[in-house]
């Protein structure tokens, strides 16, 4: 089985995403005998138009990749960063099922909420009433009461509120993120702090230092 650290690495390739990795592993199980395949076979895995670039890289330039992959996850670990791969036992088993799971996640704090056996979503507007604040609240509180893992995306509004009600018992809570180490919206910082110092879960598809673009409706 390839590990994680040269799956990291493979995709730090330019030209080869989670798509083209998992047409090599559908050949291969370990990175050697991926870098041995021929061109052509490697040429029907990896498309697009940095395609020989990225074939290039893997067979004669990995060990490049390599150690900037064990670079970039030491660095995260030092964090309290953890980098799990789909491959990994704790890889959230509800997210197996989709379509086009993340390759890697990338969580701080309590894993083993990632498969807890209860988990509530409280998700919202951002520019929410008194009152929609106060049901979001409550309701979070209340689940939380009875063992769920309240699951919400650490935004200001109802999500925040989501997650304010598990922490006003001190119950678990995972917060979907951009990035696990640098906050948006900034004046979540704190809340984020209090969900890690309560055993929670901060959880994110992107590794840090992620650049952020709001979307602005047409």
């Amino acid at each position: 089985m390839i590990t994680n650290i040269n799956l990291f690495a493979i995709n730090l390739i330019k030209g080869i995403g989670k798509v083209a990795i998992s047409r090599l592993l559908n050949l291969c199980d370990n990175i050697d005998s991926i870098r041995n395949l021929s061109n052509d076979e490697l040429s029907e895995c990896i498309k697009g138009k940095y395609k020989a670039e990225a074939i290039h890289n893997l067979k004669t330039d990995f060990e490049k990749y390599l150690l900037d992959a064990e670079s970039k996850i030491e660095a995260m670990s030092e964090a309290g960063i953890a980098v799990i791969s789909k491959f990994d036992d704790n890889y959230p088993r509800l997210y197996r099922p989709l379509a086009d799971p993340p390759l890697f996640i990338y969580v701080k704090g309590n894993t083993k909420l990632l498969n807890h056996d209860k988990s509530i979503a409280i998700v919202g507007t951002r520019n929410c009433t008194t009152f929609g604040r106060n049901i979001a609240f409550n309701t979070a509180k209340y689940f939380s009461n009875i063992g769920y893992n309240i699951v919400s995306g650490l935004a200001i509004g109802i999500d925040k509120a989501g997650h304010e009600g598990a922490l006003s018992i001190k119950g678990p809570t995972t917060a979907i993120v951009v990035d696990v180490e640098n906050i948006y919206p900034k004046e979540n910082q704190k809340l984020s702090e209090s969900i890690l110092d309560t055993n929670g879960l901060l959880l994110s598809e992107n590794p840090p230092e992620w650049v952020v673009f709001r979307s602005i409706p047409n």
